[in-house]
């Protein structure tokens, strides 16, 4: 049986909670409204769970094709996707440094209020002013606030052997992927060299270097050492720990639930 496409998930706002979908449009940057928007501390550098896992407590649901809802608690805030303030100013994400805008005031406070520290929600300028030097191989790709590349793939047999291993299981949504296939071979993705999959092709980069925010449970937004601490013992390499695949976007169009995919494999 060939793998096939069982969950697309979007992070509308990098570091919050992801958004469950039944189909998604690849883009050059990522699936459409992935990690377009991103929150930045009072020095303008970008901030996610492995400062904040409270963020991991927000949620992010479209209520039409324009707006965004979030939630945290009985909190409850609503914008405009395509709003923006005028000032432009320079952001930092890991190596970028970026051009970025506000998106709305209200919103900063909102997220100030809940984080107890000055924020802003920021949107990059130009949707293709981030690009990202391909660690591997000559080469590179436009990307959006995501760590590293565009996409993110996890195979269900790698999340089956991992839960194996633990004595509680894990969710997939600890990995934080884009799109999750269903498997028979665990680590499958690792050895792919590009799959089409619906009407797009994707790149496969390298297996994804995870960090300790897998180790923040995404229902409660509590720490421990699991599952990296098992990770270690069979996913090391050169110190450090790798997990499901780093994607890019070689031809664009229509990801769907259901979609089975052709694989090309590596050497």
């Amino acid at each position: 049986m060939s793998a096939f496409v069982s969950e697309i998930v979007i992070y509308p706002i990098k570091g919050l909670k992801g958004m469950s979908l039944e189909q998604s449009f690849l883009e050059p940057e990522g699936l459409q409204h992935d990690r377009r928007f991103m929150l930045v501390n009072e020095k303008n550098q970008f901030i996610s769970q492995r400062s904040h896992a409270a963020l991991s407590q927000i949620k992010a649901l479209f209520s039409d094709k324009e707006n965004l809802q979030l939630g945290f608690g009985g909190e409850r805030i609503e914008f405009n996707i395509n709003e923006r303030l005028l000032e432009l100013f320079p952001c930092t994400i890991w190596e970028s440094e970026v051009a970025c805008v506000e998106v709305s005031k209200e919103v900063n406070s909102w997220f100030s209020d809940l984080l107890k520290e000055r924020i802003k929600l920021v949107a990059l300028q130009d949707s293709k002013g981030r690009i990202k030097k391909y660690s591997n191989r000559k080469g590179s790709t436009t990307v959006s606030f995501a760590d590293g590349y565009p996409v993110l793939l996890l195979g269900s047999a790698s999340m089956d052997l991992l839960n194996s291993k633990l004595d509680e299981q894990v969710k997939a949504n600890r990995f934080r992927a884009n799109i999750l296939l269903q498997t028979e071979t665990p680590h499958i993705e690792d050895t792919w060299s590009k799959i089409t999959l619906g009407e797009s092709t994707l790149e496969i980069i390298k297996p994804c270097a995870r960090c300790q925010v897998v180790n923040i449970n995404q229902s409660n937004g509590i720490s421990s050492k699991e599952p990296l601490k098992t990770l270690a013992t069979y996913r090391a390499i050169e110190n450090k720990i790798y997990f499901g695949a780093n994607a890019s976007c070689l031809q664009t169009g229509l990801i769907k639930l259901g979609d089975h995919i052709a694989t090309a494999t590596t050497d």
